[in-house]
């Protein structure tokens, strides 16, 4: 019988049931959010989904964006520039950034697109939006200042072992009917990947107004009524969390991206497992290009 419990994020439902199909018993620790999971004598704690083969250090290093940037560049592995500020330094933030603009602005901590602002290339929409961060995050927060990379957005996943997983995440978008607003159209979407809901897609996140400031930047708002069959994308950002969507093309990945993401992994020691994060207009088998802005997440 599948393990069921509203105690498990999604995410965590999702690699129960995928161990499941394996045989790998699984057991939920009633009270938290974690699970145990058996298989052949051999447990391993599992929290969301992560496992306990990850390193405490690497964890706390890699879950803050401004030391991940730090050991990248370390370890001559390309990344965007970047820059971590505070509130009372916004002055130096500002010139930094306009040195450079369109910039990315988000917490060095965090996860899921939570604070992310892209394609900011003003001055004062930079400090409308770093202020607003601050009131969610207070002022001794610290946020990462980084260069703006176009292109197509490829995670891949990769273990010691060698194993690789591809996906492509796609900005979250609409498509008129002719008829119905954006925001009609968002409902309408939202509706049915929630129910029900059967894989890892999210809603297309609204509480953040993130979507009203992206559309706006191209003349529109969600009010706007696209023509029939017209795509609009309503946000810049990519993660699933907020509605991006997930595809997977780990049969289309060049070789050579195979080999970057084991060498980026045999890098940092002790890491068992990581996702590198790649942008890029050419990235399948048919040409490989060189990685531009590559980021790491466990």
């Amino acid at each position: 019988m599948s393990l069921i419990s509203p105690e498990i994020h999604f995410n965590s439902m999702l690699l129960v049931r995928e161990m499941e199909r394996r045989n790998i018993t699984v057991a939920h620790i009633k009270g938290t959010k974690k699970i145990v999971a058996t298989y052949k004598g051999h447990e391993e704690i599992v929290d969301d989904t992560d496992l306990s083969v990850m390193p405490s250090s690497l964890r706390q290093l890699l879950d803050n964006k401004k030391d991940t940037k730090a050991l990248l560049k370390k370890l001559k592995i390309p990344t965007p520039a970047g820059k971590a500020f505070r509130w009372k330094d916004i002055e130096k933030a500002k010139k930094y950034a306009q040195n450079m603009f369109p910039v990315v602005l988000k917490p060095i901590h965090g996860s899921q697109g939570l604070g992310v602002r892209i394609n900011i290339d003003t001055p004062e929409e930079f400090e409308f939006e770093f202020y607003k961060l601050v009131e969610t995050f207070g002022e001794e927060a610290e946020f990462l200042v980084e260069e703006q990379i176009f292109g197509a957005e490829f995670r891949l996943t990769i273990t010691r072992n060698g194993f690789m997983a591809a996906a492509h995440r796609a900005c979250p978008k609409v498509q008129g009917d002719g008829s119905s607003s954006i925001m009609e159209l968002i409902d309408v979407e939202n509706k049915r990947r929630m129910n029900p809901r059967s894989n890892c897609l999210c809603e297309i996140w609204m509480e953040d107004k993130e979507v009203e400031r992206y559309l706006a930047k191209k003349g529109l708002t969600i009010e706007y009524i696209p023509k029939k069959d017209e795509v609009v994308y309503v946000r810049g950002n990519s993660n699933v969390s907020t509605g991006a969507e997930c595809i997977d093309v780990t049969d289309m990945v060049h070789p050579y991206y195979h080999l970057q993401a084991l060498q980026i992994l045999q890098k940092i020691p002790g890491l068992p497992y990581c996702g590198t994060l790649h942008r890029g207009s050419r990235f399948t088998r048919i040409q490989a290009a060189e990685s531009h802005g590559i980021s790491l997440r466990l």
